[in-house]
Protein backbone atom coordinates (compact mmCIF):
# COMPACT_ATOMS: atom_id res chain seq x y z
CA UNK A 1 0.00 0.00 0.00
CA UNK A 2 1.12 3.22 -1.00
CA UNK A 3 0.70 5.44 2.14
CA UNK A 4 1.57 9.61 1.58
CA UNK A 5 0.78 12.72 4.21
CA UNK A 6 -1.83 14.68 2.41
CA UNK A 7 -1.33 18.29 3.77
CA UNK A 8 1.80 18.00 6.33
CA UNK A 9 3.96 19.34 3.69
CA UNK A 10 1.98 22.74 4.12
CA UNK A 11 1.07 22.40 7.50
CA UNK A 12 2.50 25.73 9.83
CA UNK A 13 0.42 24.91 13.06
CA UNK A 14 1.12 22.71 15.89
CA UNK A 15 0.99 19.46 14.42
CA UNK A 16 4.01 17.18 14.74
CA UNK A 17 5.35 14.19 12.37
CA UNK A 18 6.41 11.01 14.27
CA UNK A 19 9.31 10.57 15.73
CA UNK A 20 11.89 9.33 13.47
CA UNK A 21 15.80 8.34 13.44
CA UNK A 22 17.67 7.21 10.64
CA UNK A 23 19.23 5.00 13.34
CA UNK A 24 15.88 2.08 13.22
CA UNK A 25 13.44 1.46 10.18
CA UNK A 26 10.57 3.56 10.96
CA UNK A 27 7.29 1.10 12.37
CA UNK A 28 3.57 2.22 12.24
CA UNK A 29 0.98 0.03 13.97
CA UNK A 30 -2.75 -0.10 12.34
CA UNK A 31 -4.97 -2.23 14.54
CA UNK A 32 -7.94 -2.27 16.63
CA UNK A 33 -9.59 -5.01 19.66
CA UNK A 34 -12.75 -6.03 18.60
CA UNK A 35 -13.53 -6.93 22.04
CA UNK A 36 -13.17 -3.89 23.65
CA UNK A 37 -10.92 -1.10 24.89
CA UNK A 38 -7.54 -2.06 24.91
CA UNK A 39 -6.17 -3.12 28.61
CA UNK A 40 -3.04 -1.75 29.97
CA UNK A 41 -0.80 -4.18 28.51
CA UNK A 42 -1.93 -3.70 25.07
CA UNK A 43 -1.74 0.24 25.11
CA UNK A 44 1.92 0.47 26.85
CA UNK A 45 2.39 -1.36 23.44
CA UNK A 46 0.96 0.69 21.56
CA UNK A 47 2.49 3.72 22.95
CA UNK A 48 5.80 2.72 21.67
CA UNK A 49 5.51 3.29 17.96
CA UNK A 50 5.85 6.28 16.48
CA UNK A 51 2.23 6.73 14.85
CA UNK A 52 -0.72 4.60 15.73
CA UNK A 53 -4.06 3.91 13.66
CA UNK A 54 -7.34 2.15 15.18
CA UNK A 55 -8.81 0.73 12.86
CA UNK A 56 -12.79 0.23 11.97
CA UNK A 57 -13.85 -2.48 14.39
CA UNK A 58 -12.73 -1.14 17.53
CA UNK A 59 -14.85 -2.62 20.62
CA UNK A 60 -17.26 -4.35 18.12
CA UNK A 61 -17.77 -7.05 19.77
CA UNK A 62 -18.14 -5.89 23.47
CA UNK A 63 -20.74 -5.78 25.84
CA UNK A 64 -20.31 -3.88 28.72
CA UNK A 65 -22.33 -1.07 28.63
CA UNK A 66 -22.37 2.34 28.07
CA UNK A 67 -19.01 1.10 26.09
CA UNK A 68 -20.95 -1.56 23.66
CA UNK A 69 -23.29 1.22 22.44
CA UNK A 70 -21.02 4.04 21.27
CA UNK A 71 -20.17 4.60 17.56
CA UNK A 72 -17.55 3.49 16.45
CA UNK A 73 -16.01 7.52 16.23
CA UNK A 74 -16.19 7.43 20.03
CA UNK A 75 -14.52 4.13 20.76
CA UNK A 76 -11.87 4.98 18.36
CA UNK A 77 -11.32 8.40 19.89
CA UNK A 78 -10.99 6.75 23.45
CA UNK A 79 -8.55 4.55 22.10
CA UNK A 80 -6.22 7.50 20.56
CA UNK A 81 -6.82 9.51 23.88
CA UNK A 82 -5.70 6.34 25.87
CA UNK A 83 -2.73 5.97 24.10
CA UNK A 84 -1.74 10.13 24.58
CA UNK A 85 -1.98 9.63 28.04
CA UNK A 86 0.90 7.35 28.20
CA UNK A 87 3.00 8.89 25.32
CA UNK A 88 1.38 12.31 23.69
CA UNK A 89 4.35 12.20 21.37
CA UNK A 90 2.80 9.51 19.50
CA UNK A 91 0.83 10.47 16.18
CA UNK A 92 -2.42 8.82 16.66
CA UNK A 93 -4.60 8.52 13.32
CA UNK A 94 -8.53 7.66 13.36
CA UNK A 95 -9.37 5.33 10.58
CA UNK A 96 -12.85 5.67 8.02
CA UNK A 97 -13.54 4.99 4.84
CA UNK A 98 -14.33 6.86 1.72
CA UNK A 99 -16.42 4.23 -0.37
CA UNK A 100 -17.92 1.90 2.11
CA UNK A 101 -20.24 2.81 4.66
CA UNK A 102 -19.46 0.47 7.53
CA UNK A 103 -22.63 0.66 9.62
CA UNK A 104 -20.47 0.67 12.88
CA UNK A 105 -20.20 4.60 12.49
CA UNK A 106 -22.07 7.09 13.21
CA UNK A 107 -21.89 8.27 9.60
CA UNK A 108 -23.75 5.42 8.71
CA UNK A 109 -26.92 6.87 10.91
CA UNK A 110 -27.00 10.06 8.51
CA UNK A 111 -25.93 8.35 5.31
CA UNK A 112 -29.01 5.61 5.61
CA UNK A 113 -31.30 8.45 6.59
CA UNK A 114 -30.61 10.46 3.53
CA UNK A 115 -31.12 7.63 0.73
CA UNK A 116 -30.64 10.54 -2.22
CA UNK A 117 -26.62 10.16 -1.07
CA UNK A 118 -26.06 6.73 -1.83
CA UNK A 119 -24.48 5.65 -5.21
CA UNK A 120 -26.97 4.29 -7.70
CA UNK A 121 -25.90 2.39 -11.07
CA UNK A 122 -26.92 3.16 -14.82
CA UNK A 123 -30.30 1.47 -13.81
CA UNK A 124 -30.67 3.30 -11.13
CA UNK A 125 -30.30 -0.04 -8.78
CA UNK A 126 -28.82 1.05 -5.24
CA UNK A 127 -24.79 -0.27 -5.11
CA UNK A 128 -23.92 -2.62 -2.07
CA UNK A 129 -20.16 -3.82 -1.90
CA UNK A 130 -18.82 -6.42 0.53
CA UNK A 131 -15.67 -5.21 2.56
CA UNK A 132 -13.11 -7.25 4.26
CA UNK A 133 -14.85 -9.93 5.37
CA UNK A 134 -12.73 -9.80 8.83
CA UNK A 135 -15.32 -7.37 9.97
CA UNK A 136 -19.35 -7.59 10.18
CA UNK A 137 -20.96 -6.33 7.49
CA UNK A 138 -24.93 -6.70 6.69
CA UNK A 139 -25.21 -9.61 4.02
CA UNK A 140 -26.46 -7.80 0.93
CA UNK A 141 -23.30 -5.04 1.39
CA UNK A 142 -22.93 -2.04 2.42
CA UNK A 143 -23.87 1.35 0.64
CA UNK A 144 -21.47 3.65 -1.14
CA UNK A 145 -20.96 7.20 -1.30
CA UNK A 146 -21.70 9.21 -3.78
CA UNK A 147 -19.22 10.40 -4.33
CA UNK A 148 -20.30 12.79 -7.43
CA UNK A 149 -22.60 15.33 -5.02
CA UNK A 150 -21.33 18.10 -3.44
CA UNK A 151 -23.21 17.43 -0.45
CA UNK A 152 -21.47 13.70 0.00
CA UNK A 153 -18.71 14.97 -0.57
CA UNK A 154 -18.91 17.93 2.73
CA UNK A 155 -20.76 15.07 4.98
CA UNK A 156 -17.63 12.54 3.85
CA UNK A 157 -15.09 15.14 4.82
CA UNK A 158 -16.75 16.44 7.91
CA UNK A 159 -16.06 13.17 9.69
CA UNK A 160 -12.37 13.54 9.63
CA UNK A 161 -12.79 17.68 10.60
CA UNK A 162 -14.54 16.87 13.11
CA UNK A 163 -12.56 14.22 14.72
CA UNK A 164 -9.49 15.82 14.53
CA UNK A 165 -10.96 18.84 16.09
CA UNK A 166 -10.40 16.88 19.03
CA UNK A 167 -6.73 17.10 20.84
CA UNK A 168 -6.67 13.20 20.95
CA UNK A 169 -6.80 12.71 17.06
CA UNK A 170 -3.25 13.83 15.11
CA UNK A 171 -5.06 13.21 11.27
CA UNK A 172 -7.22 10.75 9.85
CA UNK A 173 -6.65 7.36 7.10
CA UNK A 174 -9.18 7.69 4.64
CA UNK A 175 -8.93 4.20 3.19
CA UNK A 176 -9.70 3.24 -0.61
CA UNK A 177 -9.09 7.09 -2.12
CA UNK A 178 -7.97 5.19 -5.10
CA UNK A 179 -10.57 3.44 -6.16
CA UNK A 180 -13.50 5.14 -8.35
CA UNK A 181 -16.12 3.56 -10.39
CA UNK A 182 -13.98 1.67 -12.87
CA UNK A 183 -12.99 -1.27 -10.19
CA UNK A 184 -16.54 -1.33 -9.02
CA UNK A 185 -17.35 -4.19 -11.91
CA UNK A 186 -20.24 -5.82 -10.70
CA UNK A 187 -22.24 -3.20 -11.96
CA UNK A 188 -22.87 -0.84 -14.76
CA UNK A 189 -22.05 3.10 -14.62
CA UNK A 190 -22.48 5.85 -17.61
CA UNK A 191 -18.70 7.30 -18.96
CA UNK A 192 -20.21 10.38 -17.25
CA UNK A 193 -21.20 8.62 -13.69
CA UNK A 194 -17.93 7.83 -13.97
CA UNK A 195 -15.94 10.68 -14.26
CA UNK A 196 -18.28 12.79 -12.16
CA UNK A 197 -17.91 10.31 -9.26
CA UNK A 198 -13.85 10.47 -10.03
CA UNK A 199 -13.55 14.38 -9.65
CA UNK A 200 -15.92 13.97 -7.06
CA UNK A 201 -13.97 11.43 -4.83
CA UNK A 202 -10.64 13.54 -5.52
CA UNK A 203 -12.74 17.07 -4.31
CA UNK A 204 -13.76 15.20 -0.80
CA UNK A 205 -10.19 14.39 0.02
CA UNK A 206 -8.85 17.93 -0.82
CA UNK A 207 -11.47 19.28 1.01
CA UNK A 208 -10.15 17.46 3.88
CA UNK A 209 -6.51 18.19 2.80
CA UNK A 210 -7.40 22.16 2.38
CA UNK A 211 -9.22 22.50 5.66
CA UNK A 212 -6.73 20.35 7.53
CA UNK A 213 -3.87 22.55 6.58
CA UNK A 214 -5.96 26.07 7.58
CA UNK A 215 -5.22 24.80 11.33
CA UNK A 216 -1.71 23.14 10.20
CA UNK A 217 -2.78 20.66 13.50
CA UNK A 218 -3.73 17.78 11.76
CA UNK A 219 -2.89 15.53 9.11
CA UNK A 220 -4.29 13.03 6.22
CA UNK A 221 -2.79 9.40 5.62
CA UNK A 222 -4.20 8.19 2.35
CA UNK A 223 -3.47 5.17 -0.15
CA UNK A 224 -4.41 7.51 -2.64
CA UNK A 225 -1.83 6.94 -5.94
CA UNK A 226 0.57 9.39 -6.04
CA UNK A 227 1.88 11.47 -8.92
CA UNK A 228 0.36 9.67 -11.37
CA UNK A 229 1.86 6.28 -9.88
CA UNK A 230 -0.54 3.64 -8.65
CA UNK A 231 -0.68 -0.08 -7.80
CA UNK A 232 -2.84 -2.55 -9.96
CA UNK A 233 -6.61 -2.46 -8.21
CA UNK A 234 -6.87 -6.14 -6.78
CA UNK A 235 -10.51 -6.67 -8.16
CA UNK A 236 -10.90 -9.72 -6.36
CA UNK A 237 -10.85 -7.79 -2.75
CA UNK A 238 -12.49 -5.19 -1.28
CA UNK A 239 -11.09 -3.36 2.36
Amino acid sequence: MLAAFFGAALAVGTFHMPVFSWDTVPVFIHMCDPEGPFNTSELEYLAKFPMVTVEKGQGINATAQPYAGYPEEEKILQALQAVKEINDKVVTIFYYNSILDWNMYHMHEILEANPAWWLRDAAGQVVRLHGDSTFPQPSEGMLVFDMAQQVVQEFWASECINITSSPYADGCFADQTMKNLENITKYNFTEQQKQEFSKGHEAAVLLVQRTLNETGNSVLVTNRCARGFCLPWRKERES
